[in-house]
């Protein structure tokens, strides 16, 4: 790259990695010095209808985790990584007429599918120049069989159209970088305390429980080594579908999902690495059900796409009329104190550590609504608190789902929680692990 190159944003939102990133590319490809942006909105910080401030200090953790990641591998290249908060068009605002006052500025970024972001998304096309890219999906929308507004209600029929008319594309070509001297590489003095450390605050000194399932740290990095360690290192894929519904340690699930909330890792890497593993390794159920859950993520992502603003309504993406409650039963639930030693298990490692199983989260979110009688939203706010991986389309979606006002075909579907730990947690292992 030489002087002469001019700036342009790289807005990441949730693909914080530089394998298969396609906005690095094109900004590099198309002649540009990027500048590498991310943004936490005003809403992530500020206290919501439920008395939790969105982005908990659990996910705040793991996202500064993966910033200093990202921020270190760029460094590497010559890029700036800026950190900022608040309002997404005064900062994009910002950034852009600091690095140039003469021309408009062309950015580049990966959208979102939940109705908030979306919303953000067309305040800043009227605003900018701006390419958007699909760099959180595992599909192209463009070689769907069906419209987005036409995505099919049931998972299996999506799922169906998927595995049949639809080739996954591969990864984005590797960005190729070019060496900046410090001086063509130099920010302009405004810019460059958004460059310094990362805010961690306190959140630095969170406790680690010894009783956490698996060492989440955040970035790149991590993600990367996690997918090469549970494929290729110790196979446990080839039992992922016996394992999957297991509660303790860090082998009976994937663990992915914290890695791909953020875009630590791409969704087309884990599809590819699967396909390569059937090739060289083995090929049976079991790596078939890691990407019938990939499937399962990208699926909660066309239908926010497809509902907008409903997803987060009371009845649902049905547009239900329901009547919902919150009372001190919540408060109780949150806190891992309702009396029922299962429910109450799954929240408190969920408090202590960011991460519930798969099965833990049915559980405690049937309870929640079908046992307890409240509002399934005040229960997706607070995974949305907790939650290390959270992201709003899957979240609200099994929200939906388990409350009866979603994709679940069949309506009013709860959980004998009492049946359901004398199942997955036989000898009662993993409620005694997190008694009080």
């Amino acid at each position: 790259m030489s002087t002469h190159l001019p700036w342009a944003i790289v807005w990441l939102r949730h693909s914080l990695r530089l394998h298969d990133n396609p906005m690095i590319q094109r900004c590099i490809q198309e002649g540009y010095r990027p500048v590498v942006l991310y943004i936490t909105p005003s809403r992530e910080l500020e206290i919501d209808r439920w008395g939790f401030t969105p982005l908990g200090p659990h996910r705040k953790r793991f996202l500064m985790e993966s910033l200093v990641d990202l921020r270190s591998q760029l460094e590497e290249h010559g890029v700036n990584l800026l950190y900022l908060e608040g309002d997404v068009i005064e900062q994009l605002s910002l950034v852009s007429t600091s690095l140039t006052s003469t021309q408009s500025i062309k950015l580049y970024a990966d959208r979102e599918y939940a109705y908030l972001d979306q919303k953000i998304e067309a305040e800043v096309e009227a605003a900018f120049d701006i390419t958007w890219f699909h760099a959180q999906l595992l599909t192209n929308p463009d070689d769907l069989p069906f419209s987005v507004t036409a995505t099919p209600h049931i998972f299996s029929k999506f799922r169906g159209k998927i595995e049949k008319y639809v080739t996954i594309e591969t990864l984005t070509e590797e960005t190729k970088w070019s060496k900046m001297s410090q001086q063509e590489a130099a920010l302009p003095a405004l810019l460059q305390e958004y460059t310094k450390a990362l805010p961690c605050d306190s959140d630095d000194t969170l406790p680690k429980d010894n009783r956490q399932a698996f060492d989440f740290r955040g970035g790149e990095t991590a993600a990367l080594a996690r997918l090469n360690d549970y494929l290729w290192n110790t196979e446990y894929v080839t039992t992922y579908k016996e394992t999957r519904n297991g509660l303790i340690g860090p082998n009976y699930s994937t663990k992915f999902s914290a890695y791909l909330s953020l875009g630590c890792l791409s969704p087309k890497l884990v599809y590819h690495e699967i396909k390569r593993f059937e090739e060289e390794v083995v090929a049976n159920q079991s790596t078939y059900w890691v990407i019938f859950e990939v499937l399962w993520r990208e699926f909660f992502r066309y239908v926010a796409w497809q509902h907008g603003r409903h997803l987060f309504w009371p009845g649902g993406i049905q547009h239900k009329p329901v009547k919902l409650r919150t009372n001190h039963q919540f408060d109780a639930w949150c806190k891992g104190e309702t009396g029922q030693p299962f429910v109450d298990a799954n929240m408190r490692e969920l408090n202590a550590t960011g991460f519930m199983s798969n099965r833990g989260r049915q559980n405690v979110a049937s309870y929640l609504v079908h046992d307890l009688g409240q509002d399934w939203r005040a229960g997706a706010a607070y995974f949305e608190y907790q939650l290390l991986d959270y992201d709003p389309c899957s979240n609200y979606g099994n929200w939906n789902y388990v409350a009866g006002v979603g994709n679940d075909p069949r309506a009013g579907r709860k959980f004998n929680v009492a049946g359901q730990a004398e199942r997955y947690d036989v000898q009662g292992e993993f409620t005694l692990l997190w008694a009080d």
